[in-house]
């Protein structure tokens, strides 16, 4: 009597069987770009993690909408979702900037935490609140990092705007397995604007009592080549008699990586690295965080990030003048 299973001849199909260190990461996220020397389990770990945080919030390649049609979003949602596309576009412009293979770093850049809230339904650009938190997994080195972003802008016209914004980060050398908490990060934040244990602030900025515009770039040449350390491995500083060329290399490279901080959180922002250039600031293509409000002439805010990249241009120390001198106006 048949117990009416048949056994089914099968040929033998290899299974490919997962590997472990350097190997592992570029099976799985591979070809990765000029990847440093690290051990087998910094780099097993690595992967674990990378794999855990986009299997649970996705990543940045994608630019298109993950929700429903435009009309189907709540305010939040449709704030959120032109977040998350205009972050994609940011990521993707500059690794077309640096020649990098499209996806470099857009793969490995997962959006964990969003609640933006916009000033007009019909203008997904305008946000009057955000809490924005992501993770950059590094293409050259087994460690990621953590940005988050806090904003807030409302117009009174009869008591004076309120406007503040703060953006900070953490670099992970040995990043956990576990999937990262994004509400607890936010959470932590929202009680407060300083930065807590282990995270340094980019930069920042309010208006004072008087209405007075305060901010800076907190961040020191120091911060600046650990962020490149961690993202695209340690980079030598050119000596006094290197090429202009190769120097101008060297102050793009820094401040591509400060760039690429703000471009996680959905800030696209363009700052000058030679004289004829310009501060763009966040353009006319992105979110339009109003980062600096009432500076005449250039901006605090890309000056805070040459000088932290170890420049800056002949611009720079006249327009800081004029800026400390419009603030002991107020």
């Amino acid at each position: 009597m048949s117990s009416g299973a048949e056994t089914v001849k099968t040929e033998d199909v290899p299974m490919e069987i997962p590997l472990e260190g350097l190997e592992g990461a570029q099976q799985k996220f591979g070809p990765l770009l000029s990847p440093v020397p690290a051990t087998t389990e910094a780099w097993t770990r690595y992967a674990d993690s990378r794999s855990n945080t986009i299997q649970t919030y996705g990543n940045r390649e994608d630019i298109e909408p993950q929700g429903g049609a435009p009309q189907e979003l709540d305010e939040e949602e449709q704030g959120s979702e032109s977040l998350r596309r205009k972050t994609s576009k940011h990521l993707k412009a500059l690794e077309r900037e640096m020649d990098f293979p499209l996806g470099t770093f857009s793969k490995g850049v997962s959006t964990l935490y969003s609640w933006v809230n916009l000033d007009d339904v019909f203008d997904d650009t305008n946000p009057r609140d955000g809490d924005v938190a992501a993770r950059i997994y590094s293409p050259t080195t087994p460690a990621c990092i953590d940005v988050y972003l806090n904003y807030h802008f409302r117009a009174r016209f009869s008591m004076g705007s309120e406007w503040f914004w703060s953006l900070v980060y953490k670099i992970h050398r040995w990043p956990g397995k576990e999937v990262p908490d994004a509400a607890a990060v936010a959470q932590r934040f929202q009680k407060s604007r300083e930065a807590p244990s282990g995270w340094k602030q980019i930069g920042g900025a309010s208006f004072d009592g008087l209405q007075a515009e305060r901010g800076a770039v907190r961040i020191a040449h120091r911060d600046v080549l650990d962020i490149h350390d961690a993202l695209l491995g340690p980079i030598d500083k050119p000596s006094e008699d290197a090429s202009e060329e190769t120097k101008l290399a060297f102050r793009r490279q820094l401040v591509w990586c400060a760039r690429l901080l703000m471009a996680s959180v959905g800030i696209g922002y363009q700052v000058a690295c030679t004289e004829p250039e310009r501060d763009v600031g966040v353009g006319q293509d992105g979110m339009q965080w109003k980062l600096t409000i009432r500076e005449r002439g250039g901006t605090w805010l890309a000056r805070g990030i040459r000088k932290a990249c170890g420049f800056e241009l002949s611009k720079d120390p006249e327009e800081a003048q004029e800026f400390a001198a419009l603030q002991k106006m107020r």
